[in-house]
């Protein structure tokens, strides 16, 4: 059931940028886990923290994440 909630939570949520550090990080965790990634609370915290500053951060040579205009979280090419 925490599983399905945090995960309708972070469907649900507006703008990345609106969660708290916890969800953020959450949020981020998700998209390492549908690439396949390595998910680690270091990882996590330098990729949230360069989408908080620049708002994309690179997950390997090819692939970034990347928040849109409206906050939402978007993996890229």
């Amino acid at each position: 059931a925490w599983s399905e909630s945090l995960d309708a939570l972070l469907t649900a949520a507006p703008d990345w940028r609106a969660l708290p550090p916890y969800l953020r990080e959450q949020a981020v965790a998700a998209q390492l886990r549908a690439l396949g990634e390595t998910v680690s609370p270091a990882r996590l915290r330098d990729l949230a923290g360069a989408l908080d500053t620049r708002g994309r951060a690179g997950v390997d040579s090819q692939r970034t994440l990347a928040l849109t205009a409206s906050g939402c979280l978007r993996l890229g090419g």
